[in-house]
């Protein structure tokens, strides 16, 4: 009998032992996933305060920028944000604009700019400097540069686009190429021999007198080095 109680206690006892390694086992491996979970938890709290600080350094670009920032859906182009460049651009305030798009507002001057942008877009997922003319809300027409790239938020494509107004450098390179052209009248006019040499010493223009004293058809002095 005592034998027999003495197996029965080894069996109990290696049961117990069994069991008892199954158990540092599970908790081991439960430990292990603990950890691993931990270990995912601080990697996504990171990434959260890493893309928290994006978006924060985001907002504070959008909302600075000098020149117009809009963004709207791919697919049908209706407008979900827009910064304070924009509103003094457009003479729009935020909340006209929200939920409309470009074509409602009639923002496009010339649509073929807007297709040529959107086949830009298509093609290659950036378009950069393009020159469009853009309506104001008080229907005055301003030449910019337009620059978008494809942005996904929330799943879903949108477009971000920066508008640069450059209206006044229009109108300088329009008058700088009417003085130009006032010159070049004046120096074709002028009864004494005239040519005017560029940096390199290259005849760029001449007038009828000074093709007389030299006795050189035009074609042949324009591009001459002296």
């Amino acid at each position: 009998k005592i034998s027999k109680q003495k197996d029965d206690i080894d069996k109990i006892a290696a049961g117990i032992n069994l069991l008892s390694e199954e158990v540092k086992d599970k908790v081991s491996l439960q430990s292990r996933v603990s950890l691993r979970l931990a270990e995912m938890i601080k990697q996504l709290q990171e990434s959260r305060k890493k893309q928290v600080k994006t978006e924060e350094l985001f907002r504070k670009v959008f909302e600075s920028s000098p020149d117009s920032i809009l963004i709207s859906t791919l697919e049908d182009g209706i407008i979900t944000d827009v910064n304070p460049g924009f509103c003094n651009l457009s003479g729009y305030q935020r909340e006209e604009v929200i939920g409309l798009s470009g074509l409602d507002l009639k923002l496009w001057v010339d649509l073929s700019d807007r297709d040529k942008v959107v086949n830009c877009l298509q093609k290659e997922g950036v378009c950069d400097s393009i020159e469009v003319r853009f309506r104001s809300k008080d229907g005055k027409i301003r030449n910019t540069l337009y620059s978008a790239i494809i942005i996904e938020i929330d799943g879903i494509l949108h477009m971000l686009s920066i508008t640069k107004d450059i209206s006044e450098l229009k109108e300088i390179q329009e008058e700088l190429f009417n003085a130009k052209e006032r010159y070049e009248d004046l120096v074709r006019s002028a009864p004494d021999g005239i040519a005017v040499i560029d940096r390199e010493g290259t005849i760029i223009i001449a007038n009828d007198a000074f093709y007389k004293i030299y006795g050189y058809p035009a074609r042949e002095l324009i591009g001459i080095k002296l």
